[in-house]
């Protein structure tokens, strides 16, 4: 089993992706080897592991992240279905700040690994979707930051319309005109 790691254009967003072993059996392949993931996160470990499920093309889930005392490594793969992936830059001083990237998750051997301070969200590009995420750091509803998608600070280009939305979401403010980014 090879696993590669390939850095994005945004600093510390990295892109692992995995090949299977296979036989007359079937296949085999690592979900998660955190030896592997050490130089990108270095002594973090993971402790929550959680999955969604959206039924609909056209869900978004986010942009979140998690900010003050529990900043977190997210690392997020698709194991069903096909998303958009979505990351901004929200960390002040990076040479990265405010940067989108947007990247199809269309199979299990793809994993997005996200840093404390970049936000996070996804829209399902067809039904019966599925995604799973390793988190750094336990889910604090305190700690919980989040930006619109549709914020024109953003270049996100989606590329079908969003059909689902969360109130909790929707409830996002805008970012100012000035707004300097989030400190970790």
């Amino acid at each position: 089993m090879v696993s590669t790691l390939r850095s994005l254009s945004i600093q510390d967003v990295f892109l692992s992706e995995r090949t299977a072993f296979s036989d007359a059996r079937g296949s085999f392949a690592k979900w998660f080897d955190e030896q592997a993931l050490q130089p990108v996160i270095g002594h973090s470990s993971i402790c929550q592991v959680n999955s969604s499920y959206s039924a609909q093309a056209g869900t978004l889930r986010g942009m979140h992240c998690q900010l003050g005392s529990l900043p977190e490594y997210k690392m997020v793969r698709c194991i069903n279905g096909r998303v958009l992936d979505l990351i901004v830059d929200l960390r002040q001083h990076s040479v990265s700040f405010l940067e989108c990237i947007q990247i199809e998750l269309d199979t299990p051997d793809k994993m997005l690994i996200i840093p404390p301070g970049c936000a996070h969200g996804f829209l399902t590009l067809e039904e019966d979707c599925e995604m799973l995420y390793f988190h750094t750091a336990p889910y604090e509803p305190e700690h919980e930051f989040g930006v619109r998608y549709d914020d024109k600070l953003l270049s996100f280009e989606l590329p079908i319309p969003v059909m689902v939305y969360s109130d909790k979401d929707a409830q996002f403010q805008t970012l100012p005109c000035d707004f300097d980014g989030v400190t970790i």
